[in-house]
């Protein structure tokens, strides 16, 4: 039996063929599938078809599976039914002895903890997405340096929110992580700015430099534009720091993405553009356009990710 996976903020669920049938997914804390729900026409009458139970390391203690699918089990990956192994992008994982198949290639560089050790032994709190560079930071968005774990490809986080869970995050800009790891001198943006204070900001900004009267003219895109040049009421960069000095020259996490000052400005570029009644497709356009036109060169790729992912927010209002 085919089936399409469906994603949303992450793995939600799949769909079957050629029956249409649509299955999801339950999750707990650490995105582990615990229950798959079979969607019926017949609303209210929905059925679980999977139950899952599983050790602190992953493997499963107890099972009801009547489903279709269940290739995706422990923090949402998929496990291999030979091996019984599951696949992190980067490394294979042994829930069975909650260690990785194969040795760090780094692990040279971190002679504390052992290369083949999973989430720093802490699985009821930490997960790894892919075996891949990990970031720690405190509940103050401290980072962490004796917690970093290093693996293969993009770098992750994770910090400590007010209630001591950890949460995950990736970085809009790799740069930024670079940096981080490297201990480069003066980089402020060590520090963790919560998405509820950026977003809180945002309207307070966007009233003072009265950017909404851009929603009643004819040309929203023009206003756009002409404001977006240096100092003018769409440089974000600009009226963020002499707005809100807290937020400028630090990470800003934003439905689990970290920008950096520069990234938080086209954030918000691309989610003002879409209170304009742009789609993320056309506000990336829209930028490409200007910096074509007016630098004479292509928009940076972190720029344009930021853009889009403002104009899915702000399309989402």
């Amino acid at each position: 039996m085919q089936s399409i996976n469906l994603y949303g903020n992450g793995l939600l669920g799949y769909v079957e063929k050629p029956s249409g049938n649509r299955y999801y997914y339950v999750k707990d804390h650490l995105g582990s599938i615990r229950q798959v729900i079979h969607k019926t026409a017949d609303y209210g009458n929905d059925n679980v078809v999977a139950s899952k139970n599983y050790q602190p390391y992953g493997s499963v203690i107890a099972a009801y599976n009547n489903a279709t699918d269940d290739r995706y089990n422990f923090t949402e990956k998929e496990r291999d039914k030979e091996t019984n192994f599951d696949y992190f992008g980067a490394r294979y994982y042994d829930s069975d002895i909650g260690r990785w198949t194969t040795v760090d290639p780094l692990a040279d560089k971190f002679p504390g903890h052992s290369p083949y050790n999973y989430a720093l032994n802490n699985p009821l709190r930490i997960i790894d997405p892919n075996g891949m560079d990990t970031l720690y930071f405190d509940n103050q968005g401290q980072y962490l340096a004796d917690q970093t774990q290093k693996g293969i490809g993009d770098h992750v986080g994770y910090y400590t929110n007010a209630n001591g869970n950890v949460v995950q995050f990736i970085f809009n800009d790799q740069g930024d992580a670079n940096s981080i790891l490297k201990g480069i001198p003066n980089v402020d943006h060590l520090y963790i700015i919560r998405a509820a204070i950026g977003e809180n900001k945002i309207g307070q900004i966007l009233t003072a430099i009265n950017v909404y009267k851009g929603l009643s003219l004819d040309n929203p895109i023009a206003y756009a534009l002409q404001q977006s040049y240096e100092f003018g009421n769409m440089d974000y960069v600009y009226q963020i720091g002499i707005r809100d000095p807290s937020i400028i020259e630090k990470v800003t996490i934003i439905d689990g993405i970290a920008y950096n000052n520069f990234d938080l400005g086209n954030y918000y570029w691309g989610k003002t553009m879409s209170y304009f009644g742009l789609t993320p497709f056309e506000a990336q356009l829209t930028a490409q356009a200007f910096e074509i036109l007016n630098r004479h060169k292509l928009d940076n790729p972190t720029d344009q990710r930021a853009i889009g992912h403002g104009a899915r927010n702000g399309a989402r209002r």
